[in-house]
Formats: structure tokens, sequence, C-alpha cells
């Protein structure tokens, strides 16, 4: 779908726009079952920052961290590493809360969105 370029066809067919119009990624003020696309939920929206995504993993207790990107060189693995590393005793007492980010670009912004899976 995405290199067939449908992505904007399927924004319209869910009353949502692009998020950035070169990033596959939409938004939609509802949510609508789609075979073309997996919905989630935006917790929040914050300014892509690896000192202020640690901090946030820490303060959350976040243990086990999925990275979702498009329209970013970060390499998911390494930015995991980074964002889950501290000090054996901190990491022992790191919670086992799972989250999923987002990481894209909205214009010529690098942002970071907590987003959950929606399921039906």
């Amino acid at each position: 779908m995405i290199r067939a370029g449908l992505v904007a066809d399927v924004a319209r067919q869910l009353d949502g726009h692009l998020l950035d119009p070169r990033i596959a990624y939409i938004c939609a003020p509802n949510l609508q079952e789609t075979p073309f696309a997996r919905a989630y939920k935006v917790l929040s929206v914050m300014p892509y920052n690896v000192k202020a995504l640690r901090t946030w993993v820490r303060e959350n207790g976040i243990g086990v961290l999925d990275i979702k990107k498009r329209g970013t060189s970060v390499t998911p693995e390494e930015l995991r590493k980074q964002l889950l590393a501290g000090s054996g005793k901190a990491r022992k007492s790191a919670g086992k809360k799972k989250a999923t980010l987002v990481l894209t670009r909205i214009g010529e912004d690098r942002v970071a969105i907590v987003v959950e899976p929606v399921t039906a």
C-alpha cells in the first residue's frame, strides 16, 4: 500500500489525514476498522530528544520498549539500548511496563509519539 502510493487514499477513507505529506502515518479522529492499517491511540507527543526520552522511560518504569519509525535515521535497536540503559541497581528496579514509541517527522520537526495499540 505504501509503495503503491495509496496511503492518502486510505486516510481519506478513514476521514483522517497524513501526519506529514511525506510520511505514511495517518491520524484520524475516530477509530474505524480497515484491513490496510493498524490502529494506535496517541497518549502523548513530545519533541525527539534522547535525554528527555530516557527520563520519560525511567519516570514511567518502562522495561520493554517497542520503537516504530518513519522519516528518521534513528536505529530502533540502538535507541532502545540507550533509553533502557542504566546502572545495575537502577536497572534491577526498572519496571516491566511496556510502551510503544513512534519516531517520525512533522514538517522539519522530529517527534516522539507515545502510543498504545488499539484492539477491537
